[in-house]
């Protein structure tokens, strides 16, 4: 599975030595948290941030584009 991911590249402008993964909550999707970025960049230079969108639509706000989840609420059994 591949997942749609947004990245912030190092602010030292070569090669990133160190990664942060943000991952976002319910209905939301990975361009939402890619902006915290900026504030760590500066005591991270050297680092790569990127954001995943969750691999599903989220079932909890059909019809809403970009809101995605990580895993369905509205499913509590074992199976799920």
């Amino acid at each position: 599975m591949t997942l749609k991911t947004y990245t912030h590249p190092p602010k030292s402008g070569g090669k990133a030595d160190s990664i942060v993964i943000l991952l976002h909550g319910l209905g939301a999707n990975g361009q939402d948290l890619l902006g915290l970025a900026r504030y760590w960049d500066d005591r991270l230079p050297e680092t790569v941030f990127v954001s995943p969108d969750a691999p599903f639509p989220c079932d909890m706000a059909p019809g809403m584009p970009n809101s995605y989840q990580w895993f369905s609420l509205q499913d509590w059994s074992p199976e799920a």
